[in-house]
């Protein structure tokens, strides 16, 4: 897969997150409402250096992702687009392996996600697809997301 010709990713600083990207309000938003805080959280973390890049498409910030480095291993903590089309998804992926390239001590890129557009994504990037199960705790013994609700975590 190639990225579309115009797509770049941009190592940023939490505060340069766009907040239109980062607190949508889309009904069916296929993704969890990140702050810039969010994200400071992350890039403070202790236990594994994090980077967060925005996905630039010309002059448009289209999302951002983050990685986090442990052991060896690069991790894709998080996805997050403006609109999250196939071709978005994919380009995403493809971008976030390039990153990973440059990446002293890094020997292996490996995200976590669900079925849809985001699994797709990843395989157009060339992302080997292996199944694993995930969970979720809730207190109120119920849980409900939008139907194009996708999750990328730490495994």
């Amino acid at each position: 897969m190639s990225s579309n010709k115009n797509w770049e990713a941009i190592e940023v600083l939490a505060p340069e997150v766009p907040r239109e990207i980062s607190l949508s309000e889309v009904a069916d938003a296929s993704f969890s409402s990140r702050p810039p805080a969010f994200f400071e959280y992350l890039l403070r973390c202790l236990m594994a250096p994090f980077r967060l890049y925005s996905v630039v498409d010309g002059r448009n910030r289209m999302g951002h992702f983050a990685i986090c480095i442990l052991r060896g291993q690069a991790r894709i903590a998080g996805v997050w687009l403006r609109e999250p089309s196939h071709e978005a998804w994919a380009a995403a992926y493809f971008l976030a392996q390039q990153d990973v390239l440059r990446f002293k001590g890094a020997y292996e890129l490996v995200a976590v996600g669900s079925e849809g557009p985001s699994q797709a994504g990843a395989a157009q990037a060339g992302f080997r697809l292996c199944p694993a199960p995930a969970f979720t705790c809730s207190t109120k013994k119920e849980t409900s997301a939008p139907p194009r609700f996708s999750v990328s975590a730490l495994r």
